[in-house]
């Protein structure tokens, strides 16, 4: 993704040019599906990434929708954390999880989150 942007850039695309930013984000929505988890009918287990920058709130989005879907929806939920790299990362959701009596596990690789 990050290539294709500099590629644009470097070729002097005049309308990437102008906006940048709203160029990469519609490149990124064109590379990734975008869902609407209330409206996925089929059935087992479901693996959702956030993409965003620091302290946009994903964690805090994750915390909401886990606890809407076990609480309101019935859905069994489980809350995996992979974020070994900041300050406390790990003890935020930590905290959601331990409010909403929610299944936590925290994994330092892919491997161990599988």
């Amino acid at each position: 993704m990050a290539e294709k942007v500099r590629s644009l850039l470097e070729n002097g695309k005049s309308e990437f040019r102008q906006n940048p930013g709203e160029r990469a984000l519609q490149l990124l929505l064109q590379e990734v599906e975008v869902v609407d988890p209330w409206k996925i009918r089929h059935k087992g287990p479901h693996r959702w990434t956030f993409l965003g920058s620091t302290g946009v709130g994903k964690t805090t989005t994750i915390a909401k929708l886990a606890i809407k879907a076990a609480f309101m929806k019935k859905i069994r939920v489980g809350l995996i954390s992979l974020d070994n790299m900041r300050l406390g990362g790990q003890d935020h959701l930590a905290a959601y999880a331990r409010i909403s009596g929610l299944p936590l596990v925290t994994a330092q690789t892919r491997q161990e989150a599988d």
